[in-house]
């Protein structure tokens, strides 16, 4: 029997949502409880749009950079961050079918395996970490950025910490609105980033200066597999933390494959794009900040201008992206409060890290150490959802918070939490070698691990028996389990 409801009826639970959670009724107001499938309209390009945006941006121009820098040939540099991304995108729109069939964000969605409680103290709580420093690390690299362009416009070098507060500030007041505006920032804001970037990589090819000249650009550096897999790993470790993320953006998306192929083929296109700026960048001037570059080969000011619009644009748009992420995982943790106000507090949390330079001077370090703890929670996510409960999920039991199918034991699975522990071990451990990108491998080892586990304990335990039992579950549900998810 189907339980859809009307545009009118979705439109009248928003509503009660905002009383509910005291927040402005313009702004989205679903944050734990399931989109209504009368809302869920967004086609393929809104959705390839929304991804390559966010996929084109500072760290994914700086990492093919730091490749270079580190002894990788140019096109090794390059090669590396595509293998890493179209590696780790296969499990990254895995998990962003169970959003967009039942119209969940991927951190309530993690229930099912670390259980309804476990997930707010492990997933839930490691993501909102997660979007406050992507936040800030973001703001810094713009903040850096803008201090080259304004001592190169004005000469006068100007304080890297309080532009990045100021730019923190202003970003974080845009990202509370929700999907909306979002899908109306992303219209605006891709094609300026594409007009600009591509020319930048024109003035970048067709420079007299012998250092931008191609011969010198592709000549030397190391195909040594050691470099290739590292920098393919880093790669790969920066989107493990956004697993859950992409059910976020999924979970308005017409139909699965749309979402799917939509944030696939986004990624890997962006990956090649930001590879080439980035890698061209460090090659010719031996510096990450590819905003040097492009104000050292073309000094004037209409350079700067446009540095500074792709700057502005470029932020705005991402961090709007980390902070409303981040606003599901804390509110996953604090539902009551609602997604406005979640949102509020990683925005908060933002703004303070963005003071702290370390964030982005410590990149690589701190890349890799998100993706030692996020690895095992990828592993455990994938091998739940797609193999043992082959991509069903009980959305009622999702929101009981009492009892249900995912309440294991006391709310907490405690074979997701020991299997997770022993993969970050693992993960970080000598034992993986970085030739075999070991992020990416302690995905599958740990993955492969749960299930085993899961389906031995299975046979004497029934709450971990009845979290996968698929044929009890529903493949999708039209709307929202309304008084469960209010619960929620």
């Amino acid at each position: 029997m189907s339980n859809s409801i009307s545009p009118d009826a979705a439109d009248e639970l928003e509503r009660r949502l905002a009383q509910r959670h005291r927040t402005p009724e313009a702004v989205e107001q679903f944050g734990v409880e399931a989109v209504p499938k009368a809302k869920r309209t967004t086609g393929f390009w809104d959705l390839f749009g929304i991804q390559l945006s966010f996929q084109i941006n500072n760290l994914t121009i700086t990492l093919p950079g730091l490749a270079v820098l580190a002894g990788l040939n140019f096109w090794a540099a390059i090669l590396s961050q595509t293998v890493g991304v179209a590696l780790v995108f296969l499990g990254y729109v895995a998990v962003s079918v169970y959003g967009s069939k039942y119209g969940i964000p991927g951190q309530v969605g993690s229930r099912f395996a670390f259980g309804v409680l476990g997930s707010k103290i492990t997933a839930s709580l490691m993501r909102a970490v997660a979007s406050a420093y992507w936040f800030a690390w973001q703001t810094l690299a713009a903040a850096l950025g803008l201090q080259v362009i304004i001592k190169a416009w004005t000469g006068h070098q100007v304080s890297l910490v309080g532009v990045s507060v100021v730019f923190a500030i202003v970003q974080a007041l845009v990202a509370l609105t929700g999907w909306e505006s979002l899908k109306m920032l992303t219209r605006v804001v891709l094609p300026l980033k594409l007009v600009i970037l591509g020319m930048v990589i024109l003035v970048f090819l067709t420079s007299s200066r012998p250092e931008f000249g191609w011969h010198h650009i592709t000549a030397g550096g190391s195909w040594s597999w050691v470099l290739f897999a590292s920098a393919a790993s880093v790669a790969a470790s920066g989107h493990l933390s956004m697993y859950t993320d992409s059910a976020d953006l999924a979970r308005y998306a017409r139909k699965p494959a749309d979402a799917a192929i939509a944030f696939y083929v986004a990624a890997v296109v962006s990956t090649l794009v930001c590879g080439v700026i980035g890698a061209i960048a460090a090659k010719a001037v031996t510096d990450q900040n590819w905003f040097q570059a492009a104000a050292d080969v073309q000094p004037h000011a209409w350079m700067y201008f446009f540095l500074l619009v792709v700057l502005v644009a470029d932020n705005w748009f991402i961090n709007v992206m980390n902070l409303y992420t981040g606003g599901f995982a804390i509110v996953n943790v604090i539902s009551r409060i609602g997604r406005f106000w979640a949102t509020v507090i990683c925005a908060v949390a933002g703004v303070v890290l963005s003071s702290f330079t370390a964030v982005y001077e410590n990149t690589p370090a701190i890349v890799t150490e998100i993706g030692y703890a996020f690895a095992p929670v990828a592993g455990i996510l994938l091998a739940h959802y797609v193999v043992l409960s082959r991509r069903r999920i009980d959305l009622h039991a999702i929101y009981d918070s009492r009892g249900g199918r995912y309440h294991y034991l006391g709310g907490i699975n405690p074979v997701a939490i020991l299997v997770g522990i022993g993969g970050y071990l693992l993960a970080r451990s000598t034992v993986l070698p970085e030739e075999v990108l070991p992020q990416l491998a302690a995905v599958v080892i740990t993955g492969v691990a749960y299930a085993v586990v899961m389906v031995v304990v299975a046979r004497f335990w029934a709450p971990a028996r009845a979290s996968f039992a698929h044929d009890e579950m529903r493949d999708e549900y039209d709307a929202l389990a309304i008084d469960a998810a209010l619960e929620g």
